[in-house]
């Protein structure tokens, strides 16, 4: 088939969206689909779209009627697999590693040099990087692209197995756990690529030791940095006199929300344009709503009612030693 009618493809697209695959089944059947079209500006395949969108019943679909699981993306060279690690979709990685129409592709890499695990390791999908180095057992499975007969374990029974981790283990190394233990693996170079990536920030070194250590993904500590970050910054502001080449710097590296910073007491101006400017850059990263022009006015009024109080005190004294004077002179 040729060219697919805009509205066909836009029909196939939202049932991929709201992963109803018999709507889907029943358009590819109807227009003859040819199973290599790709949709959109970005030339994804069917099955990429149902990566990205998380469809785990269009994927299985799409599987069945023996589409292509390891076409790459156009531009980028991300596999199926590729994407839904990068989502984090556990049970759409389980299916593309364990169905028994066609063999998965493992350990490709895109164009930024990363494969599957690789990216699951970096945006911090726990359960996925634990489930491809100590669930995932690699077998000699028997594809026949010829036998429309797919194991029908339905969705629900995947998901149980994944969240109860009744997956069997196996004491044979598989391509992922030999990759993630070869020498090469270092968790440095990884620290560099989160950075140059701008993927999510969290505790990198706790999640690799995590996983070293085989620490069940419900018994896993929490990685994020974003509560710490958040506690610290309750009692931390902007420091007033950042140099303007460091705040240059900054800039270049898209960077304006993460000022260095002073303890709050030693701040007594939050009116300067800079401090205005830096205080919304945190507030819209990190989500929090502190006053500080109130909290500065709060601390200038317990400044003045305790000058006041000195005042009224002092006034009280010198009452009393005027009184003091007049009793001495009269006597």
């Amino acid at each position: 088939m040729g060219e697919i009618v805009s509205s066909i493809e836009s029909n196939l697209l939202d049932y991929i969206r709201q992963d109803d695959y018999l709507k889907m089944k029943n358009i590819i059947e109807k227009n003859n689909i040819n199973k290599d079209i790709t949709i959109d500006p970005h030339k994804r395949t069917l099955i990429q779209h149902c990566t990205y969108f998380g469809s785990i019943n269009c994927l299985k679909e799409l599987i069945y009627l023996n589409f292509d699981i390891n076409k790459l993306e156009y531009n980028t060279n991300n596999s199926p697999l590729f994407i839904a690690c990068k989502f984090n979709y556990i049970e759409l990685v389980y299916l593309l590693l364990n169905n028994d129409k066609q063999e998965c592709i493992k350990l490709r890499k895109n164009n930024e040099g990363l494969n599957e695990f690789e990216v699951a390791f970096l945006r911090g999908n726990y359960e996925v990087c634990f489930y491809l180095l100590y669930l995932y057992k690699e077998e000699n499975n028997d594809f026949n692209q010829e036998n429309n007969e797919i194991d029908k374990k339905n969705i629900e029974e995947i998901q149980l197995k994944i969240n109860s981790l009744e997956i069997l283990k196996t004491k044979e190394k598989n391509k992922y756990l030999e990759f993630f233990n070869n020498e090469d693996f270092i968790l440095e170079k990884y620290l560099g690529y989160q950075e140059y990536l701008s993927y999510p920030i969290f505790n990198l070194q706790l999640f690799y030791e995590s996983l070293k250590q085989k620490i069940d993904p419900e018994k896993c500590p929490d990685f994020s940095t974003e509560k710490k970050k958040t506690k610290e910054l309750l009692n931390k502001v902007p420091d007033p006199n950042e140099s303007w080449k460091n705040f240059m710097k900054r800039i270049l590296k898209m960077e304006l929300y993460n000022p260095p910073l002073v303890d709050k007491n030693s701040v007594n101006k939050y009116n300067s344009l800079y401090m205005k400017t830096q205080m919304k850059m945190i507030s819209m990263e990190y989500g929090i709503n502190m006053d500080f022009k109130k909290d500065n006015d709060i601390k200038n009024q317990e400044n003045k009612l305790k000058l006041n109080n000195k005042n009224i005190e002092k006034n009280e004294n010198d009452n009393i030693d005027n009184e003091d004077e007049k009793r001495t002179s009269g006597l």
